[in-house]
């Protein structure tokens, strides 16, 4: 995005801002009414200033919805406030109105706070997709500012990759968010955001910790995001009960969202809870319940533009509500049947109008990976092999449409991932019923290949034995 890069602030003025951030408070002092104060700003905009201050909590706590309503809601007040069109930038894309508004603002000498330029400069460089450079930036910055809590949390926010599947190892650049956020927290364990982002940077780690579980609990309790985090953390440690209660009141605690989020009945956050719900309470027998939730996202399904590849919600709704029906069969200890599959591949195919939408070969996967079980279970095991080779055809149709799913965005890439994931599982199922002489093999196999999600997800082909969820 060389857009992106033509925003800068002037070199000369960055530099002149950066020595005065050795006079200059950070971390803003807290303000009244529970805005979370960040950073410093100059707009004479009041409410302006703490919309931005929502935004930016927001973003780091993962509801992108919320972050643009309050960004938006920040340029209403103020449209010469630059942080709060980048931050519009981050949740809208670099919409031509953001990027005009935002060049003339810095082309006209706009009165900036030093801590307004130095963020405005590191969040573009996230526009343009630098994240490790802006990560990098970052970090130097809360190593050199002390008191610059916000750097330090942005460094969590966008260092944090993961770890090896086979090793269990945290990767370079996830083991120093987790030492940034380690001594943030030990710093700060007062801090609500300092507390979230302790908590998540463990979100997909092998084994959670009890600390993390602590601090997290120690975050925003009023906050959606905080009731999100805590049911993925209380399922990783294997509290199911405790789970739920958190999801529901994540539920509970999006209905009293502003007017202005609800464009749509649902937001990402809402679609993430109801998928954990849903999958939870399967898990757990309570099927009846599970199957209100799966019916609820598939409702909202229907009011989803599939094509809309910008929107989370969108994408979680089309790869994995609809999905979710299929992905639930797969593993059951109980034989699906005809009605069942039939429902579940109907939900599955609902508003796909592309031949060769991925979505079909990840259906198609699945669909052949249940009819291979039902043909094994009554001693049909050639037919069972026709159904699982033609599941493997399926999953080299998945395999290849990568490039398209990167094309279209970062949201769908992640949701091939894990349709990726699920056919590779169900194959493996399939062949532990096909196969019963050597089912321990493909059972252990299948068990190495579930991984756990960095993006507060349940898992990808859960199974009623919980214990195979938790470490």
């Amino acid at each position: 995005m060389q857009i992106a890069h033509s925003l800068r602030v002037p070199h000369g003025t960055f530099l002149l801002s950066s020595l005065l951030l050795l006079c200059a408070p950070l971390y803003a002092k807290p303000t009244e009414q529970g805005t979370p104060a960040l950073i410093t700003m100059a707009s004479d905009n009041v409410e302006a200033k703490e919309q931005v201050q929502h935004g930016i909590r927001d973003l780091l706590m993962g509801w992108d919805e919320m972050a643009r309503y309050h960004f938006r809601a920040a340029v209403e007040g103020d449209s010469t406030c630059a942080l709060a069109w980048c931050g519009l930038m981050q949740t809208e894309g670099v919409t031509s109105e953001a990027r005009d508004a935002l060049e003339k603002i810095l082309t006209n000498g706009a009165s900036l706070t030093p801590q307004e330029e130095a963020l405005l400069n590191t969040w573009l460089q996230v526009i343009a997709g630098d994240w490790h450079g802006a990560g990098e930036a970052f970090v130097q910055r809360a190593e050199q500012y002390r008191n610059d809590k916000l750097s330090a949390c942005w460094a969590i926010y966008l260092l944090h990759d993961g770890y090896d599947e086979v090793s269990g190892k945290a990767f370079p650049n996830q083991q120093k968010a987790l030492e940034i956020a380690q001594q943030l927290y030990e710093n700060h364990p007062e801090d609500s955001l300092v507390c979230y982002l302790r908590g998540w940077v463990e979100s997909p780690a092998p084994e959670v910790s009890d600390e993390a579980l602590k601090a997290a609990k120690n975050a925003f309790p009023g906050h959606p995001s905080t009731q999100l985090l805590l049911g993925h953390l209380y399922f990783r440690k294997g509290e199911f009960k405790e789970s739920i209660n958190s999801f529901k009141e994540a539920e509970k605690l999006v209905q009293n969202v502003p007017h202005g989020t609800k464009e749509l009945p649902y937001t990402s956050l809402q679609v993430h809870t109801k998928l954990y719900l849903s999958t939870v309470l399967w898990m757990m027998g309570e099927k009846r319940l599970s199957l209100l939730e799966q019916s609820q996202l598939l409702k909202w399904a229907e009011q989803s533009n599939p094509s809309d590849c910008s929107s989370r919600a969108a994408v979680l709704l089309h790869w994995e509500a609809r999905t979710l029906p299929l992905r639930l069969l797969m593993l059951s200890p109980e034989l699906p049947s005809d009605r069942q599959i039939l429902a579940a591949v109907s939900a599955a195919t609902a508003k796909v109008a592309r031949k060769d939408d991925p979505m079909l070969a990840l259906r198609d996967c699945l669909r052949f990976c249940l009819a291979a079980r039902q043909r094994a279970a009554v001693g049909k095991q050639a037919e069972a092999l026709k159904c699982i080779k033609a599941a493997e055809a399926s999953f080299q149709r998945l395999d290849v449409s990568r490039g398209t799913c990167a094309w279209q965005g970062d949201y769908v890439l992640s949701a091939w991932t894990r349709a990726r994931e699920a056919c590779q599982m169900a194959i493996l199922a399939a062949k532990a019923a096909t196969y019963p002489d050597t089912a321990d093999i493909w059972l252990r196999s299948l068990e190495d290949s579930q991984k756990v999600s960095s993006m507060l997800m349940p898992p990808v082909l859960p199974h009623k034995n919980t214990k195979r969820h938790t470490k």
